[in-house]
């Protein structure tokens, strides 16, 4: 189990994840500076696999998918944290090895970690 800390807080955890045959394999997590879930992401032989989430700085749901082989596989969902913390969906889509073959959600770009891209089944 491999785990790293902030520099400011050598007790504060910063990511923890495992290994096998130097490649990541099993769960990673990463967490915000305030000690909440920031990432849990599945990896298998190097490559994400499994559930993947992502949660904003008051530990609410804004990312959940899933991947195969390094690939997004499966529903991915997002969520925005509104006004005394109701959560609305404001994406939803459909992904089969990587590419997006269904959306229905409020964007017509996709907008995942900050990159847009089109749909390439969009053209």
């Amino acid at each position: 189990m491999y785990r790293s800390y902030y520099d400011n807080d050598a007790n504060q955890l910063w990511i923890k994840t495992a290994y096998e045959d130097d490649e990541s394999h099993g769960c990673y997590k990463e967490y915000y500076p305030n000690g909440w879930l920031k990432k849990k992401v599945g990896y298998r032989h190097g490559k994400v696999h499994g559930e993947y989430r992502e949660y904003d700085k008051h530990g609410n749901l804004v990312i959940e998918t899933s991947y195969h082989d390094g690939e997004i596989h499966g529903e991915y969902k997002e969520y925005e944290t509104c006004f005394f913390g109701l959560i609305k969906k404001v994406k939803r889509a459909l992904y089969v090895h990587g590419v997006e073959v269904v959306e229905n959600g409020a964007f017509s770009v996709n907008k995942i970690n900050g990159m847009n891209r089109q749909n390439p089944n969009n053209r």
